[in-house]
């Protein structure tokens, strides 16, 4: 498994080397151009903000589509008849859309530090190794459910012919439901309340009652859509999915 992540990670960076070789151009000439020269130095931090946006927002959407992409291409058979198990495999799948993911976010954190105008500089993510974990559980938990709705519309024949369309029908239904059992379950618990205010605006609101069970059931459910995708996934793979 170890060589297929290996060769997951530098057929990426070989197809898009473009990318990257772009964003080094950027962060260069946005590091070493005099900040004195007016409006050119302006100019330049204004393309290196337009393109940090770009940049952040193309590898995130690698990052969630690499977890199906490789199926759609022409050497998915081959690497379907690797002697690999379907966990082993679509777990190099999914490393390699954390590893784009976290990547692209790091990247676009730094050139974001080097720009100086237009507030960049001050942009975060998140601020606690704590948001960090919530940002790479939600990504996670997006990839998930890409990879296990697009498998799921690969492997029944009504819905094969329209797996795009499936796929996302899917995916938003899945990524609804759960956020809806979230809320459903908070507000049981006392922990959040709804409330409508404001001409009929719908707001859910903290409460300081119970916020330990709001932290233990983020962990355990993110864990268990993650194990519970992961392992939906393998065994369609395994006995439905369409492979020729």
């Amino acid at each position: 498994m170890l060589k297929l992540i290996k060769w997951d990670l530098f057929n990426f960076v070989q197809r898009y080397s473009w990318l990257y070789l772009s964003y080094g151009a950027v962060l260069l000439a946005t590091a070493i151009f005099p900040r004195h020269i007016e409006p050119f130095s302006s100019g330049v931090d204004g393309i290196a903000a337009l393109y940090s946006m770009y940049f952040y927002v193309y590898t995130w959407l690698l990052s969630v589509t690499a977890t199906v992409s490789w199926l759609r291409k022409g050497t998915a058979q081959l690497e379907l008849s690797l002697p690999l198990q379907p966990e082993k495999l679509l777990l190099s799948k999914f490393l390699l859309a954390i590893s784009i993911n976290l990547s692209g976010m790091l990247l676009s954190k730094i050139l974001w530090t080097v720009i100086n105008q237009f507030g960049m500089s001050r942009m975060v993510l998140f601020t606690h190794f704590s948001g960090l974990i919530e940002y790479i559980t939600v990504m996670a938990i997006i990839a998930i459910v890409i990879m296990f709705s697009y498998i799921t519309a690969k492997s029944f024949s009504f819905i094969r012919n329209r797996a795009r369309l499936a796929t996302i029908v899917i995916a938003f239904g899945i990524i609804t439901v759960l956020v809806g059992l979230a809320f459903l379950l908070f507000n049981v618990a006392g922990t959040h309340e709804i409330v409508v205010k404001n001409h009929g605006n719908i707001y859910v609101l903290p409460t300081s009652r119970r916020q330990w069970l709001v932290q233990l059931c983020g962990a355990l459910g993110s864990l268990a859509v993650i194990l519970a995708g992961f392992w939906g996934s393998c065994s369609l793979l395994r006995h439905k999915f369409e492979r020729y």
